[in-house]
């Protein structure tokens, strides 16, 4: 992920984000199903993924600055967004999620 490298060297204020999109973002955060072993919840807690990193920064970010300065936006993409992908998500960014679901295939197709 270039964004981690980025804000590991200082060179992405995170403050100055606005918005975050994930593209396929149940592989980025590597999130686990309702059923993880507590082994993969050890490990998972111990050696997070990058992507996971970002994300929490950021919101940790966005929530000392000013409301006057807009909020952080998250748009988390994924074919299969399920429950434990917005349970990663809430978890990290500390918020409620709305989801929204795409159908398929386009209208009248």
């Amino acid at each position: 992920l270039r964004l981690v490298g980025l804000v590991d060297r200082g060179l992405l204020p995170l403050q100055e984000v606005r918005l975050l999109v994930l593209d396929e973002a149940d592989a980025l955060l590597g999130t686990l199903g309702k059923y993880a072993t507590q082994r993969q919840k050890e490990s998972r807690s111990r050696h997070p993924k990058p992507a996971a990193l970002v994300v929490k920064s950021l919101f940790t970010a966005a929530s000392s600055r000013p409301p006057s300065s807009g909020t952080l936006q998250l748009l988390g993409a994924s074919a299969t967004v399920g429950r434990p992908l917005r349970r990663e998500l809430q978890a990290l960014s500390g918020r409620s999620l709305a989801v929204a679901q795409l159908p398929s295939s386009p209208p009248g197709a």
